[in-house]
């Protein structure tokens, strides 16, 4: 006599479907954005294509719906706490350091699976170029907004562009993040956080170069 199949589950309830989208980001991060199918998502998580598609309808869906946690557990673990610090300059430090350790927290996943997805739908046309390219403008608006309110507050210097710096910031972290993935080396972090150090350190008059 045959055994009965085991039956897969299906995703219910608010930790079941944190627990499916984190994996969803995983793959996202690591093999990228469209790696993600329902079909890869049920191999990864042990459960049912049949439940996932009812709870997700689409592949898109899926991937749209993963890219919105992404862009929100961003938010909330490097945006939302550097707010915190009422003092400029060092709300612009904690932001970028923040950002640094969030990439290299998930380092075995992948890094930041927004920064993948640049890449990825830099010219791709649809809904999800939209989606990462306005999470990815939201953060150069957070950038530009501390960088100004510390050069407000004179904790930088006067003369600094915050476009022009928040393109740099940027570019220096993106980049980190994509040769520690490429050479499987963290060490890029702390390239990243040397260069933040000497370049935030000198536009507030500290530790400035000899």
């Amino acid at each position: 006599m045959k055994a009965a199949p085991q039956r897969r589950r299906t995703p219910r309830g608010e930790r079941s479907v944190d627990l499916v989208i984190r994996a969803a980001e995983r793959i996202a991060g690591i093999e990228g954005f469209e790696a993600l199918t329902i079909g890869k998502l049920a191999e990864e998580t042990g459960l049912s294509k049949a439940g996932l598609f009812e709870h997700f309808g689409s592949r898109e869906a899926l991937q749209l719906a993963t890219v919105a946690f992404a862009a929100q557990r961003f938010v909330e673990e490097v945006i939302l706490p550097s707010m915190q610090e009422p003092e400029p300059g060092g709300r612009l430090r904690l932001l970028c350091s923040s950002w640094i350790h969030y990439n290299e927290r998930r380092f075995d996943a992948g890094g930041c699976s927004l920064c993948a997805g640049m890449y990825e739908y830099a010219r791709r046309e649809g809904t999800l170029h939209e989606q990462i390219r306005a999470a990815v403008d939201h953060l150069r608006i957070m950038l530009e907004q501390a960088i100004l309110a510390a050069r407000d507050a004179g904790a930088i210097r006067s003369n600094i562009d915050p476009a022009q710096f928040a393109f740099e910031l940027h570019a220096i972290v993106i980049h980190a993040n994509a040769l520690a993935q490429m050479h499987r080396d963290p060490k890029y972090f702390d390239r990243a956080r040397t260069w933040c150090e000497a370049h935030l350190g000198s536009q507030a008059g500290l530790n400035p170069k000899p």
